[in-house]
């Protein structure tokens, strides 16, 4: 599993509570914090998500809020029915 997918997982981790989690930002240093990267790293992944089309950053934050598109939603599903990384984490 590489950090992108790590941080589409953290992403949903936190909003999949949500009844629209797509409508809901996280911070980009929160992200960072959880995935053990420099909010330089984090931001650069992220861009690469966003070319993906997995997310979508709001830079009229400082640091920018990032959040999970439809798409990134679907993947990061998939990702944690392949995994099971979230259920775990969750359950204990």
């Amino acid at each position: 599993m590489d950090k992108q997918d790590l941080i589409l997982l953290n992403l949903f981790g936190r909003v999949r509570g949500y009844l629209e989690p797509e409508d809901h930002p996280v911070s980009s240093a929160e992200i960072a914090q959880d995935n053990h990267l420099s909010i330089e790293q984090t931001l650069s992944l992220c861009n690469d998500l966003v070319q993906e089309g997995f997310v979508a950053i709001s830079p009229l934050n400082n640091p920018p809020l990032v959040y999970l598109t439809l798409t990134g939603l679907a993947r990061a599903r998939r990702m944690e029915a392949t995994f099971g990384f979230l259920r775990q984490k969750s359950a204990s």
